[in-house]
């Protein structure tokens, strides 16, 4: 392996050693100050498709001090999105060690598949930066611990993109749901889709050696050495158990988070989960095409999370069914199917489903 041993990587994936929550308004107010004093400086880590210029980084950009990429386009294209923009330049560098490492960095933007979430977060509290990491958070369930202590014991500030946080139409049914106006909640219902590995990579290929731009090795970083393939990199990484969780990690960290959110279950979770599922017949992909989830707690509240391959946007969401009516909210609207419920939406009486 390339620059990195892998022993190095298993030793550091063994973590030595409460993520302080901010709303998305104050976050971007603290990273758009105009006193040099206050300013927030940021380096990127991982800066391609959800970390590149057409997403995360454009909200950072008078902020940006260094970028960090394995594959050289995506820095390259970075780079000059950054200039042509802001008008400015960065450190350029392919090792993220480089930006913990740097005094002029106050926090890090960690846009990277999800095998890498822990370590990097990690890493960068001990390095004394601040960051947001986007979702899932880990990788798995054992990973979250470690990450909550390394921001405790370092004093950082550390915040995860749950984007549907900010959301007006998830704000106005969670909050809804919360002040009991539609009475005690019976049921919540989650839909999310199907993989879309097909709709990207069309057909499986064989491995092969990794294009001249791409410093595999550390793609990889803490996962399983394995040859490379196109069609299990970048975007794709998702549906492969060794780098994420599928849509249940990737849709779901919104939705089923929306239904924690409405149940006024942040700070705690079901007591059992039971589930099937259904994969590519052919395994052309690891994660799911379909499942069948049901997560009971405590208060006696079932929620029923489904995955449906074709499902067009506006069904995928989350669905509070309470004692006076039903309300479904998904990312563009709310959709409520009582006098109750429509009348709280702030739109006038009707039987029929509304979109609020």
């Amino acid at each position: 392996m390339s620059k990195f041993s892998r022993r190095w990587f298993v030793k550091k994936s063994v973590f030595a050693g409460v993520f302080s929550g901010i709303s998305a308004k104050s976050f971007r107010a603290s990273f758009g100050a105009e006193a040099p004093s206050e300013r927030v400086r940021i380096g990127m880590i991982g800066v391609g498709n959800q970390g590149g210029p057409r997403n995360n980084m454009k909200y950072f950009l008078n902020n940006i001090e260094a970028l960090c990429d394995v594959d050289a386009n995506y820095l390259a294209e970075s780079g000059d999105f950054l200039q042509e923009q802001a008008g400015r330049s960065a450190t350029m560098t392919d090792d993220y060690r480089r930006l913990l490492d740097a005094k002029d960095l106050d926090a890090v933007v960690v846009t990277v598949p999800d095998q890498w979430h822990a370590l990097m977060t990690i890493e960068a509290c001990q390095a004394g930066k601040d960051v947001y990491c986007e979702k899932p958070l880990t990788l798995v369930i054992g990973e979250g611990r470690p990450m909550i202590d390394a921001a405790r014991k370092h004093n950082r500030v550390v915040q995860t993109g749950s984007m549907q946080r900010s959301g007006l139409e998830f704000k106005l049914v969670t909050n809804l749901v919360l002040s009991g106006a539609l009475g005690k909640v019976k049921e919540v219902n989650v839909t999310l889709p199907g993989p879309n590995w097909i709709d990207r990579a069309k057909e499986p290929v064989a491995d092969s050696a990794p294009p001249s731009e791409l410093d595999f090795d550390r793609w990889l970083g803490p996962a399983p050495l394995r040859p490379y393939n196109k069609n299990r990199v970048h975007y794709l990484f998702r549906f492969f158990w060794d780098y994420s969780g599928g849509q249940q990690t990737n849709f779901g960290a919104h939705h089923l988070d929306t239904a924690q959110w409405g149940l006024g279950m942040d700070d705690s979770g079901p007591l059992s989960v039971e589930g099937t599922a259904v994969f590519h017949p052919k395994g052309w992909y690891e994660t799911p095409d379909r499942t069948v989830i049901q997560y009971k707690y405590a208060n006696g509240v079932t929620m029923n999370c489904r995955q449906i391959p074709g499902i067009e946007s506006k069904k995928q969401g989350t669905e509070f069914v309470c004692e006076k009516g039903s309300v479904f909210v998904w990312r563009g609207g709310v959709v409520a199917s009582s006098p109750t419920a429509s009348t709280c939406c702030g739109r006038r009486s009707t039987s029929r489903p509304t979109t609020c």
